[in-house]
C-alpha cells in the first residue's frame, strides 16, 4: 500500500521534517513550500531518525495517511499537509460573464479546497461574480469562446465550384475548428457543422 522513499529524503531532524521532505520529493517542490501539522501527540514516537512511507497512489495533500518507521518501531497515522504554489488569481473584481484579468499569487492547498485550477492562457470569463485575488478554478471561470452562443454566422455548404450560403445563428459557444450546432434562419432547421472563424460555419455533409 505504501512506497518507501529515498533515505536522503526520509531521514531528517524530526518526524515532521521527514514527512515534509518526503512530500516535497513526491511533488517535486521545495520543502519550504510544504507545511506539515505537528506530530508531537503521537505516543512513543522518537524525535528523530524516522523514515516515511507515503501512499503509493492518491493525493499527498490535505489529510494524508503516512507510516513512520523509527528504529524498530512502526507508527501509522494521518497528518495534514498544506502545499503552497503560485496559482492564477483574479487581478480585479469581475461580474458574471465578464472577462477576467489574470494575475498570480502564492496560495495554499487549504485555500483551493480541491477545485481544479485552470490550464492555458485563456482568455477566461467569470462563471460567478468574483473578487480580486480569488483563485481561478474551473468552477469559477470558463474559456471565452471564439464566437458566443446566439452570434450570427454564415452557413456554407459545397465546394469551390458550387457553394451555397445561408444565414444562421449559433446554438452553442464556438471555437475554431470545433463542431457546433446552428439554426438555419432560412429553413428554421438545426444543422451541424464546424466553426471556421470569421463568422463562418461549414455544414457537415450527410
Amino acid at each position: 500500500m505504501y512506497a518507501l522513499l529515498a533515505v536522503a529524503a526520509a531521514f531528517a531532524a524530526t518526524p515532521q521534517e521527514s514527512v515534509r521532505a518526503a512530500v516535497a520529493a513526491r511533488l517535486r517542490v521545495p520543502p519550504a513550500d510544504v507545511e506539515v501539522a505537528p506530530l508531537e501527540d503521537i505516543v512513543g514516537l522518537p524525535t528523530s531518525g524516522c523514515a516515511v512511507e507515503l501512499p503509493r497512489v492518491g493525493a499527498v495533500e490535505g489529510s494524508v495517511p503516512v507510516v513512520l518507521l523509527c528504529g524498530s518501531g512502526r507508527w501509522s497515522t494521518r497528518v495534514y499537509v498544506d502545499v503552497w504554489r503560485v496559482v492564477p488569481v483574479a487581478a480585479e473584481a469581475a461580474e458574471r460573464g465578464e472577462t477576467v484579468t489574470i494575475a498570480t499569487e502564492r496560495r495554499s492547498t487549504r485555500e483551493l479546497r480541491g477545485d481544479p485550477l485552470i490550464e492555458g492562457e485563456g482568455p477566461w470569463r467569470a462563471r460567478v461574480a468574483m473578487q480580486a485575488g480569488e483563485p481561478l478554478t474551473t468552477t469559477r471561470v470558463a474559456p471565452v469562446p471564439d464566437a458566443a452562443r446566439g452570434a450570427a454566422v454564415i452557413l456554407e455548404a459545397g465546394g469551390d465550384r458550387f457553394m451555397v450560403r445561408a444565414s444562421g445563428e449559433l446554438l452553442v459557444d464556438a471555437w475554431v475548428d470545433q463542431s457546433v450546432t446552428v439554426l438555419n434562419l432560412s429553413t428554421r432547421t438545426v444543422v451541424a457543422g464546424v466553426y471556421r472563424g470569421d463568422g463562418r460555419v461549414t455544414v457537415e455533409s450527410r
